[in-house]
């Protein structure tokens, strides 16, 4: 029953009504289905780097999004964007700088989530161990919380940030993979997003690279519970 309740607020927040779930057991299959046509995997690594292939093959549209205007305040490990506060965590220094400069920001998911009209890609559940924060009693009768929390961004936590080598399809990009977690909510949305920076070469560092960057996509991938 959670599962469901998760699954439909992620319907209504994101105006999928077609999204459709899928969980990473195999389901018994009747005569007249099809057999998956995904390949075999040996961990769930490589379903994930698989699943992520997939979500650029099919979902992929270049995007332009501005860097952000207002002030941004760092602390360790954080990042203060006028009152949006995103935590990191399990991130490489020298990717830091993605949020240092503001080419990516929490408002960006607001923005994203009720301006974006084409279709979302299939929702998949992946099961792991919950992460659940501790409620007020106020927040746990109220009937909206779990609505609410899908759509704050005064405290986000991104962590296991990582670049895609073998989704770079050139020098001048660079797409990476992020889980988000909203507080409040026992869940980890997976991310993908893409740096452009048209005037790099094969040769140009990282940190060179993200400075004169920006952000050209920006996509959901599927939910951890």
């Amino acid at each position: 029953m959670r599962i469901f309740i998760i699954i439909l607020l992620i319907n209504i927040i994101f105006n999928s009504a077609k999204a459709q779930t899928l969980t990473s057991e195999a389901k018994p299959k009747s005569s007249n289905e099809k057999e998956s046509t995904e390949p075999t995997f040996k961990n769930q690594g490589e379903q994930e780097d698989y699943w992520g292939e997939q979500l650029f093959k099919t979902q992929y549209k270049r995007q332009e999004f501005l860097r952000f205007k207002g002030q941004i305040t760092p602390s360790k490990d954080a990042y203060n964007y006028d009152g949006a506060v995103l935590n990191l965590s399990y991130i490489e220094p020298e990717l830091k700088i993605i949020f240092e400069k503001g080419i990516f920001y929490p408002q960006l998911l607001v923005e994203k989530t009720f301006n974006e009209s084409e279709p979302k890609i299939k929702i998949r559940i992946i099961k792991s161990e919950p992460r659940i924060e501790p409620q007020s009693d106020s927040v746990k009768s109220s009937q909206i919380a779990p609505l609410y929390n899908l759509t704050r961004i005064d405290s986000l936590t991104i962590s296991n940030f990582e670049e895609l080598k073998f989704l770079s399809q050139s020098p001048r990009q660079k797409r990476f993979r992020f889980r988000l977690w909203r507080k409040g909510l026992p869940f980890e949305t997976v991310y993908f997003i893409e740096l452009t920076n048209e005037s790099a070469t094969s040769q140009t560092d990282i940190t060179t690279f993200i400075k004169d960057s920006s952000l050209t996509f920006l996509k959901e991938g599927w939910v951890i519970l």
